[in-house]
């Protein structure tokens, strides 16, 4: 009997592997809107995670091979070598991620780096260019990013449009959805993130100071950890939660009446979809990437990074809205929010993988 002859590339599954740094929860629930598909042969790898690992092979719902981050491991080597015709590597800055994207394109796979640096137009990012230019741009064939801030950073340095795809980022809006009761929400104030200056936790907190004293009634609770956690610890009127599963956020969310996002440097925080998702009220700074995409005059206010009182007065503006105006701000936050998340991803993944087919 004669044998079969092997598939064709473009009649056999795309081979893809996926390396993301830190593998978070809300990647594996938009990875998990790929899995099982006949034309896709999928391997996830991760670095590390601060979620639980059997957690996140539940939600992805297939194996995750976990190499740490040690870039001669052997695992991560051997899953390099594997057939493959695209890597999807987390950035450039990560060893791990860098050595198996290496190996792959050596290899003959295409490699397509997610970016999510958002575009600053400052000194560092205008010199960046050249050295990008030399080191960095043959290191990857396409670029994946959140939204359009990161886009234009992409194609200042060099990455043509046609191979650049958005939505990298995205919360599930299964899990995250407004209450029933927008307008009967408690006078809580919410933050989900790490407890650092560049997320800019001081200038929170003060600003919660300063606003507690004209207005009162409201309580500050802060969802993660970091070096400023007891600064926030010894703020009356500040409840603090440790890092917490997406499942405990989106319940979290659900009682906000005012979400604060106050980074003096943030490339494109999920927290602030999340929290769009769920239909709160929005209160953020121009550095936040994601602003831009989610935050208007009808669902929040935008202020300058690294100003209490800029943020004060933001917050006292927010806690005048009237019920129908939190109502419509729901309504718009849900709306904006709505593009990115697991439809997205998944549509922008096999966009990706069509392209590398086209020359097949």
């Amino acid at each position: 009997m004669n044998a079969q002859p092997a598939p064709s590339p473009a009649t056999r599954p795309i081979r893809v592997s996926i390396i993301w740094h830190g593998l978070p929860a809300y990647a594996a629930r938009l990875m998990r809107s790929i899995g099982g598909r006949d034309d896709v042969d999928l391997t996830l790898i991760g670095t590390d995670s601060p979620a639980r690992p059997d957690y996140l092979q539940e939600v992805v719902g297939q194996p995750i091979h976990w190499v740490g981050n040690d870039p001669d491991s052997r695992l991560l080597n051997d899953l390099a070598q594997s057939p493959m015709d695209l890597c999807l590597t987390t950035g450039w800055a990560f060893a791990p991620c860098k050595r198996f994207a290496a190996i792959a394109k050596a290899n003959g796979a295409m490699v397509c780096s997610m970016i999510d640096n958002r575009w600053r137009g400052d000194l560092r990012q205008l010199l960046g260019k050249a050295y990008f230019q030399a080191f960095l741009r043959d290191a990857f064939d396409y670029a994946w990013v959140p939204g359009a801030s990161a886009a234009t950073l992409c194609a200042y340095l060099g990455v043509p449009r046609s191979r650049i795809a958005t939505g990298l980022y995205g919360s599930d809006s299964s899990l995250f959805v407004p209450p029933a009761d927008v307008a009967g929400r408690p006078y809580r104030i919410g933050f989900v993130g790490q407890h650092i200056r560049r997320k800019g936790i001081d200038v929170l907190l003060e600003a919660f100071r300063q606003f507690c004293s004209s207005v009162g009634g409201y309580e500050l609770h802060l969802y993660g950890d970091g070096e400023l956690r007891g600064m926030a610890e010894s703020t009356p009127g500040v409840l603090c939660h440790p890092f917490s599963d997406p499942e405990q956020i989106a319940a979290a969310m659900q009682t906000f009446r005012i979400f604060v996002m106050p980074s003096r440097d943030d490339n494109w925080p999920l927290a602030l979809h999340e929290a769009a998702l769920s239909g709160c009220t929005l209160l953020a700074t121009r550095d936040v990437g994601n602003t831009p995409e989610l935050v208007t005059e009808e669902n929040g206010v935008v202020v300058k990074s690294g100003d209490p009182e800029a943020l004060a007065q933001g917050l006292r503006t927010l806690a005048r809205w009237s019920d129908e105006q939190r109502v419509r701000a729901a309504i718009v936050s849900r709306r904006l929010a709505e593009p990115f998340g697991p439809d997205r991803w998944r549509r922008e993944f096999l966009k990706i993988c069509s392209q590398v087919r086209a020359p097949h």
